[in-house]
């Protein structure tokens, strides 16, 4: 029997968010919200009967990112089916999907570019615990395995600890080779498939206070291949790329007259969503069939008075701004249903996932309307 994949959704925010007030907020617009499955307030996919702060890690590892990063700009080489590289600048979304007690599980994905396959922008989970970042292969058993027991998954392979890890193969041994290098403050991770001349290959260099500074992967005459450098000066990237984003992409705005604010949406979500009014706000819905009956929506945006937001739901949502004594937050869902075995909600999955990268740019460019 065919069963569905629930999509977990999780934002690379400059913040951190919670759910709890979800679920009341969608139900006003949508009665039948039964569709779209509401978590625990950490994002997680924690039931909050079992949220306890006892069993929360609050582990750092010096090899990974720091806890509030969440995204990252690097020098991009790209070879997919053309003869030439092509050179851009990426970014690295850094999101955090689980967190345990004896460390916390991270999803390691790139911006979306075109013809490249989804699944070589997803560089894979990874469990970072403080002395050893673990990666696991990207799917759901594996995840299931970690918040059950914290049992690290079979097929999980060490790329970064403090020590040496030796190859287990001679060096021309044929099969999966891996292993660890140690160089002071950096940590090289290898591993290559040397069984034909068309193996994968994939590297990790971690610096420490830094992250992730260098990663190669692909197949032999470097066929499919993604090579990244971290960009040293961060903000100045991050300056050029919203410069070029502004003159590249034309926008749109939504205005709401009731709640005084609008949006800027990209050209690329036009016909994409519908917008639905509550008495606390709006709900920005995927509009598409599926879309529609699954309830399947990308974000919310409320307001309340300053004093009823902290009394109400200030732990729980994302506080935008505060203007004219309202405040503007933020909410998300946590889970998307599409079945992956029907080929057209596979389709719109991917595309919702795509359109999902550019929610934050959305809501960041909430104004106030005086």
């Amino acid at each position: 029997m065919k069963k569905a994949l629930i999509l977990i959704l999780t934002f690379s925010l400059l913040f951190t968010y919670g759910c709890t007030k979800l679920e009341n907020f969608k139900q006003s617009s949508n009665p039948s919200n039964n569709q779209m499955p509401i978590q625990g307030s950490s994002g997680t996919n924690k039931p909050e009967a079992e949220d306890d702060s006892s069993t929360v890690s609050s582990i750092e590892n010096p090899f990974f990112f720091k806890n509030d990063i969440s995204q990252m700009n690097y020098k991009g080489k790209f070879l997919f089916n053309t003869d030439e590289f092509i050179e851009k600048d990426t970014v690295l979304h850094i999101n955090e999907i689980i967190n345990l007690e004896n460390g916390k599980v991270y999803e390691l994905k790139l911006d979306s570019t075109n013809d490249i396959p989804n699944e070589r922008l997803n560089l894979g989970y990874f469990y970072v615990q403080q002395d050893k970042i673990y990666k696991i292969e990207h799917n759901q058993e594996n995840l299931n395995k970690l918040k059950e027991g914290e049992e690290i998954p079979d097929n999980s392979v060490i790329v970064c600890q403090e020590k040496e890890l030796k190859d287990e193969l001679n060096e021309n041994e044929r099969g999966w080779h891996h292993y660890v290098k140690v160089n002071g403050d950096i940590r090289e991770y290898h591993a290559y498939n040397n069984l034909t001349s068309t193996g994968y290959y994939e590297t990790f260099i971690w610096e420490k206070d830094k992250g992730l500074i260098q990663y190669r992967s692909g197949y032999g005459a470097e066929r499919d291949s993604i090579e990244l450098n971290l960009i040293n000066d961060q903000k100045e990237s991050e300056a050029s790329q919203v410069q070029k984003n502004s003159t590249q992409v034309n926008s749109f705005n939504y205005i709401n007259d009731k709640f005084k604010f609008s949006l800027e949406f990209p050209e690329s979500w036009k016909g994409k969503y519908f917008i639905t009014e509550n008495e606390f706000g709006i709900i920005v819905n995927y509009n598409t069939e599926v879309g529609k009956e699954k309830n399947i929506w990308f974000f919310g945006i409320g307001v309340k008075k300053a004093s009823e937001w902290l009394e109400n739901g200030g732990d729980f949502t994302e506080k935008i701004c505060e203007q004219n004594g309202l405040v503007y937050y933020a909410i998300f869902p946590t889970q998307a249903n599409f079945d992956m075995n029907l080929e057209n909600e596979k389709t719109e999955a991917e595309e919702f996932m795509n359109l999902n990268n550019g929610s934050i740019n959305i809501i960041k460019s909430l104004k106030v309307i005086e």
